[in-house]
């Protein structure tokens, strides 16, 4: 009986013969990975107000996995949570999960707005330190005619990897 062609590509990797693809395999999977890899061991938070809708936003990041909660002006309130990565003074955050706590009202702007920013499931944020807590954020906005935004957010906890 003839193996599939994984089996075949399983007992060719784990011959022990040293080959450049298997090298070339594995640090394309690290370059990859790094920004995610960069944040395993750490616990900070991130809170900050934002605009477009006008919301709080708490973020909780724990060995490279973020919860975000963001709460509107009228009581909506909707968490997040996925991976997020950190290089060249960048959050990279990939949402694998989102869901609505709370709504106030279906048909609010804020809402329809906010609706938008639930379906970003990649995104960044560049980060330039003020003081000792206080950063600037600034990222893209989800519709390019609004352009950037940036905000003043307090980062707290772990931040070793900022140094």
């Amino acid at each position: 009986m003839k193996g599939s062609i994984m089996s075949k590509l399983l007992v060719k990797w784990a011959s022990g013969k040293f080959s450049l693809w298997k090298v070339s395999i594995i640090i394309g999977v690290l370059v990859i990975l790094s920004p995610w890899l960069s944040l395993i061991g750490s616990k900070f938070s991130i809170e900050s107000q934002l605009s477009n809708p006008n919301r709080k936003l708490s973020v909780y990041v724990n060995n490279g996995l973020f919860t975000f909660i963001t709460s509107l002006e009228d009581g909506t309130m909707r968490k997040s949570s996925g991976i997020v990565g950190y290089t060249n003074n960048s959050f990279y955050f990939l949402t694998l999960n989102s869901q609505y706590l709370y709504i106030e009202d279906h048909s609010s702007q804020a809402f329809k707005r906010d609706l938008i920013n639930a379906n970003n499931r990649y995104f960044d944020a560049r980060i330039e330190r003020l003081n000792k807590q206080e950063f600037l954020l600034t990222y893209d906005e989800e519709i390019e005619s609004e352009g950037t935004q940036k905000q003043l957010a307090r980062l707290s906890g772990q931040l070793v990897w900022l140094e």
